[in-house]
């Protein structure tokens, strides 16, 4: 069954035409917990290097809500993200279509399997988190403006498969700003698992998008997030199968640092040159039988898949609009890298066609 919800939005120029609030709280889980690895057998965590975060931010528009949440985790289970947006719609009155969730694709995971007996009162634990940065994005809520930019970070990244094969290079970032120009939120999407640190590491951590975010709320204040395009097929720098001299082998700390500096760099970059707009219309449009939600934010346009998809699927969702401006996301779930996820022409057909309805060019 599809449904389709489409909000029309009235344009002013008074404050309250557009308002953006964000917030974070904290989701890491108790030190013993054990450590979710798509790559690596699962191993007991023995302490903390970096908080795992929930980010929030919060876009009201003439009292119509929308929201984005950001979980530092390997991807969300259809279990968790029915709780977390039943809790979030009911307690802030939001419609649960206008709710986005998404994981960083974090490599160095809690459990997102609600069959895991330890893991049960952190599955209540982390929606009563979400909300708690929900309730504080909405009482931060200044008037806004919001604008976005494109460009290639190359060379970082690479096809799983194919020797000197490079990954998708396209970064895409939307910035969201105060009156006085100070910064609420960036939502930078980029193809690249977050899976640098290794085995022998047995802290938590948020890996490479953490030490991104971090860098950048450092610098700008607000709350930034990783939205991580389809990467299935894709690894960090050059680590092609069988490559017998892998940069950045230690898979320690330091090699998360120059990964998250060097991305952080390049969504700053061009802040400067960004037009930043207020009077914009809002549309979402839901596609149940192929599990897509598709957002309209003005003259930015967010793919939400709710399945795992390998890089293919955002490279051709986006090769029929050159002109506008894409964010692709799909969700993990549990897949382990040893698993091939296939090409979802069907998917992509029905993304193209949402998009060209909303006005993608």
């Amino acid at each position: 069954m599809s449904q389709n919800i489409n909000i029309e939005i009235k344009t002013s120029i008074k404050d309250e035409q557009f308002m953006a609030g964000s917030a974070k709280s904290v989701i890491t889980p108790p030190v013993s917990f054990p450590i979710f690895s798509p790559e690596f057998e699962n191993r007991k965590s023995e302490g903390i290097l970096d908080d795992l975060l929930c980010r929030v931010v919060v876009i009201n528009i003439f009292d119509k809500k929308i929201m984005f949440v950001s979980l530092d985790i390997w991807g969300i289970s259809d279990y968790l993200l029915k709780k977390i947006r039943n809790l979030v719609s009911k307690k802030i009155k939001i419609n649960q279509q206008d709710i986005f969730i998404s994981a960083t694709g974090n490599a160095t995971s809690p459990s997102i399997d609600e069959d895991e007996k330890i893991y049960q009162n952190y599955y209540n634990y982390l929606p009563e988190q979400i909300l708690s940065a929900a309730y504080l994005a909405i009482a931060n809520l200044v008037p806004a403006s919001i604008g976005s930019f494109a460009t290639k970070l190359p060379n970082v990244s690479t096809f799983y498969e194919k020797e000197n094969y490079p990954g998708n290079p396209a970064l895409f970032v939307t910035e969201i700003i105060g009156k006085t120009k100070n910064t609420i939120a960036k939502i930078y999407n980029f193809s690249c698992p977050a899976n640098i640190m290794g085995q022998e590491n047995h802290s938590w951590t948020a890996d490479f998008p953490g030490y991104t975010s971090w860098a950048l709320e450092q610098k700008y204040g607000g709350v930034s997030i990783f939205l991580p395009s389809p990467c299935s097929d894709i690894r960090p720098y050059n680590w092609w199968k069988n490559n017998s001299n892998l940069s950045h082998s230690s898979r320690e700390p330091a090699d998360v640092h120059a990964m998250g500096l060097l991305l952080a760099t390049q969504v700053s970059n061009f802040s400067d040159e960004v037009f930043y707009k207020r009077n914009i219309v809002v549309k979402t449009i839901e596609d149940d039988d192929n599990k897509l939600k598709i957002l309209k934010l003005g003259e930015i346009y967010f793919v939400f898949s709710n399945k795992p998809q390998n890089n293919k699927f955002a490279r051709r969702v986006r090769k029929k609009f050159l002109f506008s401006k894409i964010f692709v996301y799909s969700n993990n779930k549990n897949v382990r890298f040893d698993e091939i996820i296939s090409y979802d022409p069907k998917s992509v057909k029905k993304a193209q066609n949402i998009l060209q309805k909303l006005g993608a060019n």
